[in-house]
């Protein structure tokens, strides 16, 4: 190659340079000329990131059988580690899989043989027993989602979690629900006692027990239908 070619191919690259500068400026300055240059639109694009608000869990475990729940968790994590600030002190743990052919799932020490603990993993829109050995501190650094959406997936008993950390009342708090919730129980470690609201009932609600629904607690509810519980508070 000779030098007068090596020349113009170098002179080439310098054009192709400044051109593709003036369409670079082009679409910055002035899009609707680009636009016209090159036939293709460009488009104005955003992404906003809305950080999770952290949350704590901080709440007391009563010696016995509690049933709870931990708004504070992420979904399916490892019962281990969601556990983890009261190793030591708990012993059983179940959770409820309505529709189930054994909705009963277990994570216990000591099994005896042929038995498999087959929960392995907590969510926070779902509720659980477990069996505490003493009273306990538990204490979780974690988050709350600010709209959340509790599935009952199958007619008759589910077991669901509480995914806020707001007390709120009952006769409040299921208007999402459809109207075919016909009982809701808690467990009050403190008495222990179930406690109970019929939604649809014709008696007054304040003869009830149920009266405000509490962080850290599970409920069960009994529907004639399945539907969505959103609990966006």
């Amino acid at each position: 190659m000779n030098r007068e070619s090596m020349e113009e191919i170098a002179l080439s690259f310098g054009i192709i340079a400044v051109a593709v500068g003036l369409l670079l400026v082009l679409s910055t300055l002035s899009p609707d000329l680009f636009n016209s240059i090159t036939g293709r639109a460009t488009v104005q694009t955003s992404v906003n990131v809305i950080p999770v608000p952290p949350s704590n869990c901080n709440t007391t475990f009563i010696q016995g059988w509690n049933l709870i729940s931990l708004y504070c968790i992420n979904s399916n994590l490892l019962l281990e580690s969601a556990l983890q600030p009261i190793n030591g002190s708990y012993t059983k743990a179940f959770g409820y899989q309505p529709g189930s052919s054994d909705p009963w799932k277990a994570h216990t020490f000591n099994l005896p043989s042929g038995i498999i603990t087959d929960l392995s993993t907590m969510r926070r829109d779902t509720g659980y027993w477990i069996y505490v050995t003493s009273n306990v501190n538990y204490f979780y650094a974690g988050n709350k989602r600010a709209n959340n959406t509790v599935s009952l997936s199958v007619a008759g008993w589910n077991l669901v979690g509480y995914p806020t950390n707001l007390s709120r009342e009952v006769n409040q708090s299921f208007l999402t629900v459809p109207p075919n919730v016909t009982l809701i129980r808690a467990y009050n470690a403190s008495v222990p006692a179930y406690w109970h609201y019929p939604p649809n009932s014709s008696t007054d609600a304040s003869n009830t027990s149920l009266r405000v629904l509490v962080p850290y607690w599970g409920y069960w509810m009994y529907i004639n239908q399945t539907g969505d519980w959103i609990v966006d508070w």
